[in-house]
């Protein structure tokens, strides 16, 4: 008797853990229609102030108020040895910010952007001037298949 009591109350007990109403399972299930882009096409020469231009967009919808660092290397160098530089919203909507670029090679760019329940951290390379055998050799271990990309090569 216990035991058929007991096993009815398990099944029960599983049955209440496993009932998730519609809208919760939307609402973790639902996958926003974010996209980011890290703009640094402008890019190809060394200059004192050079813009890198960052879209954040919901679907058709341009994101406001969201929080930017942008921080950029050099490849050969590594990021521990990145600058920093604040980041601005125009008001079309896309955020802008001037880097340096003082020395020819292969860079990275890494925003790391924060809007309410958005957290996103977005890289992008681009190359000043002209590449070393060393950065040869790193642009080649991050491009796939070792084939050209376009978003970022100048």
């Amino acid at each position: 008797m216990y035991r058929l009591l007991f096993a009815i109350f398990i099944a029960a007990l599983l049955a209440a853990c496993s009932s998730v109403d519609r809208e919760t399972h939307d609402m973790y299930t639902e996958i926003p229609d974010i996209s980011i882009t890290l703009d640094t096409s402008g890019i190809s020469e060394k200059k004192e102030s050079q813009p890198v231009f960052i879209e954040i967009r919901d679907g058709e919808k341009t994101i406001d108020g969201a929080e930017i660092d942008l921080e950029v290397w050099r490849a050969v160098e590594g990021a521990s040895t990145s600058e920093n530089y604040p980041v601005s919203q125009r008001e079309d909507g896309v955020y802008i910010t001037n880097i340096e670029t003082d020395v020819p090679g292969l860079y990275f760019a890494k925003a790391n952007i924060s809007a309410g329940d958005l957290k996103a951290v977005p890289t992008a390379y681009f190359i000043v001037g002209e590449l070393d055998s060393q950065e040869h050799a790193l642009l080649e271990e991050i491009l796939p298949n070792n084939e050209d990309h376009e978003s970022g090569h100048h």
